[in-house]
């Protein structure tokens, strides 16, 4: 194995790094994600479909359901507009992948048109971040999530499924919450 042939091994995956760790405990480092700190923006991004007073959700990443999980963020979303009418909402998606039409179809299948946009991706997301009111990420495969990090920097809430709690980024009711 390329283990034993290694003198270090560096890895940002904190449950990789715990693995390791158990059989090999002097080889391995983990180093999680770096993320550069920028400046707010001066003049905040203008974003139409987030100009009424609501609950202004961001959600960034591939869209794909089998490991993105938009598919369960849209169906809490669903609940959410069936079970609590008086919480006002509105939520962005940003990314691009191979489920994107499957998506689509689940908005419309859902009727969640008036309440769920996507958008293609962009280069810089500060002015969503400051923008938004939480950053939902219901992904169950990941590194060291940037977009986690970078909202976290900004200051927005941040909502993560467990998966992404065991990576020791995001801890439950103390920077954030972690659902199941």
């Amino acid at each position: 194995s390329l283990l034993l042939l290694s003198h270090k091994v560096v890895t940002n995956h904190k449950p990789t790094h715990d693995l390791i760790r158990k059989y090999f405990p002097d080889l391995v480092v983990y180093i999680p994600n770096g993320i550069e700190p920028r400046p707010r923006l001066s003049r905040p991004l203008q974003i139409d479909f987030w100009k009424e007073n609501v609950l202004k959700i961001l959600c960034v990443g591939k869209l794909s359901l089998g490991t993105k999980k938009q598919d369960v963020l849209l169906k809490a979303l669903d609940y959410l507009r069936k079970n609590a009418p008086h919480i006002r909402f509105k939520c962005i998606m940003i990314g691009e992948g191979k489920d994107k039409e499957k998506i689509f179809s689940l908005i419309e299948q859902l009727t969640l048109k008036e309440y769920v946009q996507v958008l293609s991706p962009v280069s810089d997301l500060q002015g969503y971040y400051q923008k938004a009111d939480v950053l939902i990420h219901p992904s169950v495969a990941e590194g060291c999530p940037n977009v986690v990090l970078e909202a976290m920097m900004s200051g927005l809430p941040v909502i993560v499924s467990a998966y992404i709690g065991q990576l020791g980024i995001v801890f439950d009711r103390h920077n954030g919450l972690v659902t199941s």
